[in-house]
């Protein structure tokens, strides 16, 4: 077990529930141009919405970026194009108005319907540490932007199944315009909390995004991991989600 601090150990010990991101978190595809492809599609929905080139795509991502989203936001920042596209040096008028306000359901058909079986395969070490989760009094939530038919069918993959593994499951629901953590940032995680309960201070978020996962789980008052080569503000840096159970088990 790698060395923690006393407050670390303070953490893991002090764990009530944990809010599971799903995407190179509990699951990592063989093939990782499967979410290169959404990702690809997305900057080119944009940039086509928008009349932009891809120089100007990137100055809306590192925009939102710097605002601990994602370049999708700017979908749903309708009230504030005027300003965004000022700022950045984009020409408002060309904006397409019928493409911008069907934006996520268009997203969402173009994900939902993509095969899984060949990217995806059980990791059952990771099934085993949710396992142990559910005999444990720790509550388990899963909390992922990935539409609800795409997320069912990657977990179904990897031998998770959402309604026995997880307390509570959050995916990007077919009854959501967008994506939650695109959508609500902070105010999701504080909304789980009180579903469950408990204290914010006695959840973490475990995740590989840090604006999404980790900074808004931070500024609703959550304990985090993140999990990344990199290392940054969080209660814990892992490279894996194993290597966090691996912390965690010797509490439970």
């Amino acid at each position: 077990m790698s060395q923690l601090t006393r407050y670390q150990e303070y953490a893991l010990a002090s764990i009530e529930a944990i809010v599971f991101d799903i995407d190179f978190t509990l699951v990592v595809p063989e093939d990782k141009t499967f979410y290169d492809d959404i990702g690809i599609h997305i900057q080119e929905y944009i940039m086509s919405t928008f009349s932009i080139n891809e120089d100007q795509f990137n100055s809306i991502n590192n925009y939102y970026i710097g605002k601990n989203n994602w370049a999708e936001k700017v979908l749903l920042d309708k009230g504030n194009l005027t300003t965004i596209c000022k700022l950045l040096g984009i020409d408002y008028s060309l904006i397409n108005w019928q493409m911008y306000d069907r934006a996520f359901d268009y997203l969402r058909s173009h994900t939902e319907n993509r095969t899984t079986d060949q990217y995806f395969v059980t990791n059952p070490q990771v099934v085993e540490m949710l396992e142990h989760y559910k005999q444990s009094n720790i509550q388990i939530l899963a909390l992922s932007n990935c539409p609800e038919n795409l997320s069912r069918k990657v977990l179904q993959s990897t031998g998770i199944d959402p309604e026995y593994h997880f307390d509570i499951y959050h995916p990007w629901l077919n009854t959501h315009y967008s994506p939650p953590k695109v959508t609500h940032e902070t105010k999701i995680f504080l909304e789980l909390a009180e579903r469950v309960a408990k204290d914010p201070a006695k959840i973490i978020s475990i995740g590989d995004n840090y604006s999404m996962d980790i900074y808004h789980a931070n500024s609703a008052g959550y304990k985090t991991c993140y999990i990344s080569p990199n290392t940054k503000p969080a209660t814990f840096n892992c490279s894996t989600v194993l290597d966090f159970y691996d912390l965690h088990r010797h509490f439970i």
